[in-house]
C-alpha cells in the first residue's frame, strides 16, 4: 500500500528539520548537542523526529498578552508633545 504523499515524514535530516523550523543548521546542532532536542542515530545519520521539533516549538512557544487594536499606531510619535 503506497504512502499518503499528504502525510507528514516521521523523521527529518538536520537540514530538513532547519527549513521545516526556520532555525539555522548550527542552532539544531547546538540543541542537539545540548540535549535540548532528542534525536534519532541511525548509524552514521542524525534524524529528528517531528514530535520531537513540535515538542521544542511548544515548550518556548510565548503567548500574546494583548491582542493589537487596529486604530492604535504601533510607531512612535516623535512629535507629540
Amino acid at each position: 500500500m503506497p504512502a499518503d504523499p499528504t502525510s507528514q515524514p516521521i523523521a527529518y535530516s538536520i537540514a530538513e528539520a532547519a527549513r521545516m523550523s526556520s532555525l539555522s543548521v548550527r542552532s539544531l546542532r547546538y540543541l542537539l548537542r545540548s540535549g535540548r532536542l532528542g534525536y534519532v542515530k541511525l548509524g552514521r545519520r542524525i534524524l529528528i523526529r517531528h514530535a520531537d521539533l513540535e515538542a521544542l516549538m511548544r515548550k518556548h512557544y510565548v503567548k500574546a498578552a494583548a491582542g493589537l487594536d487596529a486604530e492604535v499606531s504601533i510607531r512612535p510619535n516623535f512629535r507629540a508633545k
